[in-house]
């Protein structure tokens, strides 16, 4: 599979307005997309891109176990946790697109964080 930013960026928001049941899950999604975007926002170069990858990595991962957690929900669940996220999470999603597309226009860095955004593109593949 190809990497594609714009692909990544749409399975962040999937993973973003699509965890649900409770509470508790609301704000673990939230956070796992914060982390992500606090990882994008310390990459400056390649060098701090090949840093983050192992951080990278954590927040797909949590991401993931997110989505799983969400598969688990009725249509009716996911269906009102999708409308709440949207609205409570629009500063959010603006930010990691931006960030998203600012590293990986530098100089070599997609290269480095492609398997790691595959790996996130795959989560809404699933």
């Amino acid at each position: 599979m190809k990497f594609s930013p714009k692909s990544a960026f749409a399975a962040c928001l999937l993973v973003l307005v699509s965890c649900g049941g409770g509470a508790d899950l609301e704000t673990r999604s939230k956070d796992a997309v914060s982390d992500f975007v606090s990882v994008f926002e310390g990459i400056k170069d390649k060098e701090s891109a090949e840093a983050a990858v192992s951080d990278l990595k954590a927040a797909v991962a949590k991401m993931k176990a997110l989505s799983e957690e969400t598969d688990k929900l009725s249509k009716e669940e996911k269906e009102a946790f999708e409308t709440k996220m949207e609205e409570g999470t629009k500063e959010l999603t603006t930010k990691m697109g931006t960030e998203m597309g600012r590293v990986m226009m530098l100089p070599g860095v997609a290269e480095i964080l492609a398997p790691v955004m595959e790996e996130l593109q795959k989560i809404d593949k699933n």
